[in-house]
């Protein structure tokens, strides 16, 4: 039974070189240029030798198909579980470019390089971590009949690295702060003319 299963280097660099040059996938890579975070979904056409690839790689036959879903995505992606418009038993995804930060899946971490594959079983939460703003590409995610798959949005990493220091002073706060029990009601409350930032840091 798929967990998480990693496969480095399944697509050569020619092909990844060929599938980087389609007018599809520099279209798509335009409208993410534009955005500060997000995703942008397209297809590009199947061809045999991709097929064939992705066949004896992968072990999924999408011989009847004529395209692949792909996306190209920038920020970070909040822990999430894949659906898609059908159920599907296994998530396929393959980086066709390098990135900084790190796939997280079923609590273990991967790095994201180029050529690399992931299949894991559908439910399994994952995320991506620390990558910046430069957009990535991904063939797929997708399910093992060719369908795309996906989650949550992503989330610009100016606004992930806000919210967990809004969550972290939020939570020193409270710890920091005595509170009294009176007539079964907690009071939370402080002197807020005399409290600053600093008392929590």
């Amino acid at each position: 039974m798929i967990s998480v299963q990693h496969y480095p280097n399944i697509l050569p660099e020619n092909i990844i070189s060929k599938i980087l040059e389609l007018p599809e996938v520099q279209t798509a890579k335009n409208s993410i240029n534009i955005k500060t975070s997000g995703s942008v979904s397209f297809s590009i056409n199947l061809t045999s030798e991709i097929k064939n690839i992705i066949l004896e790689k992968l072990g999924i036959n999408l011989l009847n198909l004529d395209s692949i879903p792909m996306r190209w995505i920038k920020g970070d992606t909040l822990p999430h579980i894949d659906s898609g418009y059908s159920s599907f038993t296994n998530t396929y995804l393959v980086y066709l470019t390098n990135s900084s930060g790190e796939f997280i899946v079923d609590n273990n971490s991967y790095p994201i390089s180029k050529g690399s594959a992931y299949v894991f079983n559908e439910g399994i939460y994952h995320e991506t971590l620390g990558t910046g703003f430069e957009p990535r590409l991904l063939l797929g995610p997708m399910s093992e009949t060719g369908f795309a798959v996906g989650g949550d949005p992503v989330v610009d990493v100016r606004v992930k690295y806000h919210f967990n220091l809004w969550k972290d002073l939020t939570r020193k706060m409270y710890n920091k702060r005595n509170y009294k029990l009176g007539n079964k009601k907690r009071d939370y409350s402080f002197d807020k003319s005399r409290t600053t930032i600093l008392d929590f840091l």
